[in-house]
């Protein structure tokens, strides 16, 4: 799928044609092969799903929405699990059923991955002060918003 796509784009730009966006089957292609992507094309294929599908009703649409979906709903614990989360969508069964989410800050979830355990307020110190602390000017900046170039 993949080179075969790119020498139809090839053969098209030769042409001053741009590349023509994916059918149905290509984009259920894409998607199956956005599951595990061959070395070095996962850029290629999230461009290609992000550029080449065409939006609306389009029945390539639909499978890609259908794709985004499934990905959306994968994020599931096993039943009655107890987890850590930084995302703020968590509502009752949302990550598994009947499971207990802790939600905490990019930072908490960094020093909870390298412990594999919630740290304990002097442990969470201790690793913001010696990774995060000396970054500060570099990873803790505010987003402004008005000053965000689109």
């Amino acid at each position: 799928m993949i080179e075969a796509y790119r020498r139809t784009a090839a053969e098209r730009q030769v042409l001053g044609i741009p590349p023509r966006p994916l059918d149905a089957e290509e984009v259920r292609a894409l998607c199956a092969l956005l599951g595990a992507p061959p070395a070095g094309e996962g850029e290629f294929l999230f461009g290609l799903l992000r550029d080449r599908v065409p939006p609306g009703v389009d029945p390539g649409a639909e499978v890609k929405a259908e794709f985004l979906g499934a990905v959306a709903r994968q994020a599931r614990v096993p039943d009655g699990a107890t987890v850590f989360s930084t995302s703020t969508r968590n509502f009752d069964d949302r990550m598994g059923k009947g499971a207990q989410v802790f939600l905490g800050s990019a930072e908490l979830g960094a020093v909870t991955a390298l412990l594999g355990r919630l740290p304990s307020p002097a442990e969470y110190l201790a690793a913001f002060s010696a990774r995060v602390a000396p970054r500060a000017d570099e990873l803790c900046r505010p987003l402004v918003f008005d000053e965000v170039e689109v």
